[in-house]
């Protein structure tokens, strides 16, 4: 088994827990590359399409283009949506996760230039890479 954890501090934090509190071994631990997550290989005009769908008619949102700060995308969203007055509610990750599942079942694979970010593909390759090396370490149990 391996652990794949967010590139940020919220999954440095979860992958120091892993190691800690339930004692697992850090070849077990993978982490998205520094400021991603896994919405983070999704183009921004695709997650935002998929995220203005599942919206309030008339909540605002911002353009992909024009976030603010760093870091993965969704805390840049978090960012902008704390500053607005009223405060603007997000769509939660897993909620938004089955959406964006759904919607790549019902599109089919032919549309997946659209869905993926241009680097997305080879940074997807790493971390597979990351995640195989880990489950074939002694510490990650490996195929029998």
């Amino acid at each position: 088994m391996a652990f794949l954890v967010d590139g940020d501090s919220a999954g440095e934090k979860k992958a120091d827990e892993l190691r800690t509190r339930g004692r697992v071994e850090p070849e077990r631990i993978v982490s998205w590359p520094a400021n991603m997550a896994i919405e983070d290989v999704l183009s921004p005009r695709y997650l935002f399409e998929v995220m203005q769908e599942m919206r309030p008619p008339g909540t605002p949102f911002p353009p992909a283009d024009e976030l603010p700060g760093e870091g993965t995308v969704m805390a840049r969203l978090a960012t902008w949506a704390k500053a607005q007055e009223p405060r603007v509610l997000l769509i939660g990750k897993t909620a938004l996760a089955y959406r964006v599942v759904e919607d790549l079942a019902e599109r089919g694979s032919s549309n997946s230039q659209e869905i993926l970010k241009t680097d997305a593909r080879d940074v997807l390759i790493r971390l597979y890479e990351k995640i195989e090396r880990g489950l074939e370490s002694p510490a990650g149990g490996g195929a029998d």
